[in-house]
C-alpha cells in the first residue's frame, strides 16, 4: 500500500502514514503499476477482438460442413423439382439389397421421391433385392434392364403402370410382388426373365404389352386378368414352360395378335374364350400343338400355326 498524499510505502493495516501523518484511508498505485495495468488492459482488448474473426471462421467452417451434409444424398443421384419432389437418376452404390427411400435430403431441403427415371439401376450386377417406396409412383423404361443378380422386386403400392422393358433381361428375377391398383404392364417389361417362373398379375391389369413375358423360359402357368381385351404381338412368344392347364384366359379377350404363343412347346391344348373375334397369323406357332378350339364367330388366320398350316386340329364350337 502506499500514502494517497505523500506517496511514501505504508505498513500492512497502518492508520496513519509515518512519512505526514497523513489518515489512511485510501491506497493509491504508483505510476509504473498504473502503467503495467494500462499494458494489461491493451492487450486483454486485443485478443478480445481476435475472439469474434475466430468465432466467424468457426461459424463458416461449420455452415460449410453441414451443407455438404445436407447436400449429399448418398448412393443417388437425383432431379429436383419446385413442387418439393425428386425423381431419382441413379443409383451408384453397391449394396445387394436396396431400399428406395421415400425421401432424400438436398441442400436444406427434403424431396419426396415419385419417380425412378430410365436406366436408374440398369446393369447393376451387385444388386439382387430392391424395395421401392410407396412413395415412387412413376418407373420409367429400362429402370432395372440387365440386372443380372437381381431376384426379387417388391414394388410401390402406388405404382400404376409397369414402363416398357424396365426388368428386361433380368435373367435372375423370380419374385415380383405386384400392387393391386397396377393397370397396365408395358411392351417386354419382363422380356428374357428367363428364371421367372410364376407371377400374380393383379386383378386391376387391363393391358399387357407385346412381348411382355417374350423369352420367360421357365414360366410354368399365368392368369391373364378379365378386363384384358387383347393379347399382343410376341406377348408370350418363347415360354417354352407355359402349361395349358395353368393358362388362363379372360372372358373380356376379343384378339390374339401374331406370334402371340409361338414357341410355346408345353401347350398341347388351347380353348379361347367365346368372345374373341381375331386370331392373328402365327399366334399359335406351336410345333407340340394338337388342338385348338376356336368360337365360331372367330376370324382366325390360315396361317394361326406359322408355315405349318394345318399342323393341328381346330375345333369349331
Amino acid at each position: 500500500m502506499f500514502c494517497e498524499k505523500c506517496g511514501k510505502p505504508l505498513n500492512d493495516g497502518a492508520k496513519f502514514c509515518t512519512s505526514c501523518g497523513a489518515p489512511v484511508n485510501n491506497t493509491v498505485e504508483p505510476e509504473m503499476v498504473k502503467d503495467t495495468k494500462k499494458e494489461k488492459s491493451k492487450t486483454e482488448k486485443k485478443k478480445s477482438k481476435k475472439h469474434p474473426i475466430l468465432t466467424l471462421l468457426l461459424l463458416v467452417v461449420i455452415g460449410v460442413v453441414a451443407y455438404w451434409f445436407m447436400t449429399y444424398t448418398g448412393d443417388w443421384e437425383v432431379e429436383t423439382y419446385r413442387n418439393g419432389t425428386c425423381a431419382v437418376i441413379k443409383y451408384v452404390g453397391n449394396e445387394e439389397h436396396v431400399i428406395v427411400p421415400g425421401k432424400i435430403r438436398k441442400g436444406f431441403k427434403v424431396y419426396t421421391v415419385t419417380r425412378l427415371k430410365g436406366d436408374a439401376f440398369s446393369n447393376n450386377d451387385n444388386l439382387t433385392w430392391v424395395e421401392i417406396s410407396d412413395n415412387v409412383t412413376e418407373i420409367w423404361t429400362r429402370a432395372f434392364y440387365d440386372c443380372g443378380n437381381l431376384w426379387k422386386v417388391d414394388l410401390p403400392n402406388g405404382l400404376t403402370k409397369i414402363d416398357n422393358h424396365v426388368f428386361s433381361c433380368c435373367s435372375s428375377l423370380k419374385v415380383v410382388d405386384m400392387p393391386d391398383g397396377l393397370t397396365e404392364i408395358g411392351d417386354g417389361a419382363f422380356e428374357h426373365c428367363s428364371s421367372l417362373e410364376g407371377i400374380y398379375i393383379p386383378d386391376s391389369v387391363t393391358a399387357i404389352g407385346s412381348e411382355a413375358f417374350h423369352g420367360c423360359s421357365k414360366l410354368g402357368g399365368i392368369s391373364i386378368p378379365e378386363g384384358v381385351t387383347t393379347i399382343e404381338h410376341s406377348t408370350f412368344e418363347g415360354c417354352e414352360s407355359l402349361n395349358g392347364m395353368k393358362l388362363v384366359l379372360p372372358s373380356t379377350l376379343v384378339t390374339i395378335e401374331s406370334d402371340a404363343f409361338k414357341g410355346c412347346e408345353s401347350l398341347m391344348k388351347v380353348k379361347l374364350p367365346a368372345g374373341v373375334t381375331e386370331v392373328e397369323i402365327g399366334a399359335f406357332d406351336i410345333g407340340n400343338l394338337q388342338k385348338l378350339e376356336c368360337p365360331k364367330t372367330a376370324n382366325v388366320s390360315k396361317h394361326v400355326f406359322g408355315e405349318r398350316l394345318d399342323h393341328a386340329e381346330i375345333v369349331w364350337y
